[in-house]
């Protein structure tokens, strides 16, 4: 952990959530490169912030509404 609150108080903030948000996207990436590479073309879920984002992810809802139960 990085930030001192004060006397007597743990640290916060620990730069290991950092490598690991780090290592769990370049995997994601090699996946999908993998994939791609196979001729694979990989169900990304689209950022509900970008334009067309919602609609792209609503073809997953529904193609995988089954799993999900009663959402």
């Amino acid at each position: 952990a990085v930030v001192e609150l004060g006397p007597d108080l743990p640290r916060v903030a620990p730069l290991s959530t950092v490598a690991c948000a780090a290592i769990c996207n370049s995997l994601v990436a090699e996946t999908a490169a993998l994939l791609l590479a196979s001729g694979v073309r990989p169900p990304v879920w689209t950022s509900g912030n970008v334009p067309g984002g919602p609609e792209a992810n609503a073809a997953y809802v529904e193609q995988y509404r089954r799993r999900w139960g009663s959402i």
